[in-house]
């Protein structure tokens, strides 16, 4: 089963994960991240989402599994989801902020780059 770090109100560490799918516990926080791609003519790549997720548009993004920070998670999730490697030097953090009554940190990245045989992509 996948886990999730449990984070405070400061965004530090807890030393306490739960699994995918529990509920976030009383005054702990989970870590969202979010990716917009742009390429090279302005254009954003986006998803459709799987029906278990309401099967709508979207951008890449999801939950850092238990031990990965920020970066690191949202280079999994795109790799996850639509099989792309991208480079964390490649990655500008432009939001990051908390939503108490959601319980989540969560990190907005974009990045600029022009995405080879795209419909070749796991979209």
């Amino acid at each position: 089963m996948e886990k999730r770090d449990l984070y405070d109100i400061n965004r530090s560490l807890t030393g306490k994960t739960i699994c995918k799918g529990e509920p976030i516990p009383k005054n702990n926080y989970i870590v969202v991240v979010l990716v917009f791609i742009q390429n090279s003519d302005g254009k954003f790549l986006i998803q459709k989402r799987s029906k278990i997720k309401n099967g709508k548009y979207a951008t890449t993004g999801g939950h850092p599994k238990s031990g990965e920070n920020s970066i690191q998670g949202i280079i999994s999730e795109v790799k996850e989801e639509i099989g792309l490697n991208i480079n964390s030097k490649d990655l500008k953090l432009y939001y990051s902020g908390r939503s108490d009554s959601e319980k989540v940190f969560w990190d907005d990245y974009y990045i600029k780059m022009d995405v080879p045989n795209i419909q070749n992509l796991s979209l």
